[in-house]
């Protein structure tokens, strides 16, 4: 028996040595809580432990009660993953102790089936002229989650800043707070049409498209994961992909985006660095780095072949004479062949498979 208090909704908690989960019935008409998708995350929060077996926590804007297993305290933050809604909604307790449990979880989940997104969409465009009549009602969102593939030649701020905002990465956070800018969220969108999917007869095409997105949506997950806080107390990093059409081809632009830390003896402002991660075809991989310290800006691009080097080095007088009539400070533009020093470290794939530092 659930015990209810404040007019709270009920929700139990089971805690099996591994992984622990979360059980939760049907919440109140209105609650946030029914606009749940399998796959979303969630913080939770320890309100209060009103004995060893019943808590109250806070979900978004909510708080429910819950019976556990024990071993919550007040003030606790919990990591949760929607695993199931019905017969009734179940999630999946993915930080039992600390952040990096959580990071580590995500991580060994999404990587073995991640694909860059730039890849996913180019099967997708393959795909689309063999959907079956069973599948119109999925085509206008297909072709929605496509629009994201922009040409290279429109690359700017304003593109990098709306891939951003539809990453995905604060999908959760978002629905939660009940926030849209208006853009589409790659990661909602991903949910919606896994669900499309799974409701078709199957057949050769939904069998194809399935593991595309659950592909993408792993790629997301893996992003989000390194977006958490790291053990060692270092800034956080916002990482996600830039999916672009180079020529006839597909491609993604992995970006990283953060601060870097502070200095222990410095009350300045902290810089902050904008990496971004190309592959290039023929002319091999190629890194931009940008730093963004006291109102001045400075790059280096790491070039993986000799002759992209000298291409790019030819190209930085074109780019300082930008920079000089927008009104930008700079100081050091450089060309340099070979990985940046953090990419060096692990040498990533070409595959993609493990090319973000865990």
């Amino acid at each position: 028996m659930v015990q209810k208090t404040h007019g709270l909704p009920p929700m139990k908690i089971s805690t099996p040595p591994s992984p622990s989960l979360a059980h939760a019935p049907r919440v109140q008409q209105g609650s946030q809580m029914q606009h749940l998708q399998v796959g979303q995350l969630l913080r939770a929060s320890v309100v209060d432990v009103l004995s060893p077996q019943l808590a109250r926590l806070a979900i978004g804007q909510e708080q429910v009660m819950a019976r556990t297993g024990g071993g919550l305290v007040a003030g606790q933050q919990l990591d949760l993953k929607v695993a199931q809604l019905k017969p009734e909604v179940q999630l999946q307790l993915l930080q039992p102790k600390n952040t990096e449990s959580a990071r580590v979880s995500l991580l060994r989940a999404a990587l073995p089936q991640q694909q860059p997104l730039g890849s996913v969409l180019s099967q997708l465009a393959g795909l689309m002229p063999q959907a079956p009549a069973t599948a119109v009602s999925l085509l206008a969102p297909l072709q929605g989650l496509m629009a994201q593939l922009q040409p290279l030649s429109q690359l700017n701020g304003a593109m990098i800043q709306a891939a951003l905002s539809q990453s995905g990465l604060d999908f959760e956070h978002k629905l939660l707070q009940q926030k849209s800018d208006g853009r589409p969220d790659a990661k909602g969108q991903l949910l919606s049409l896994l669900a499309g999917v799974r409701h078709l007869p199957d057949g050769p095409w939904a069998r194809a498209l399935l593991p595309l997105l659950e592909a993408a949506l792993a790629r997301v997950v893996m992003h989000q994961a390194g977006s958490l806080p790291a053990a060692d107390g270092a800034p956080p990093e916002w990482r996600f992909d830039l999916p672009l059409q180079v020529a006839d081809e597909s491609q993604t632009v992995t970006v990283r985006l953060g601060q870097e830390a502070a200095s222990e003896d410095s009350a300045e402002e902290r810089p902050w660095h904008l990496s971004l991660r190309f592959e290039l075809g023929e002319w091999g991989l190629m890194h931009a780095e940008l730093r963004w310290a006291k109102e001045i800006l400075s790059s280096s691009f790491w070039c993986e072949q000799a002759r992209t080097r000298e291409a790019v080095h030819e190209k930085l007088p074109v780019l300082a004479d930008w920079l000089s009539q927008s009104g930008i400070r700079f100081g050091d533009l450089v060309a340099l062949k070979g990985l940046p020093p953090i990419e060096a470290e692990k040498v990533p794939p070409r595959s993609g498979l493990l090319d973000e530092r865990a």
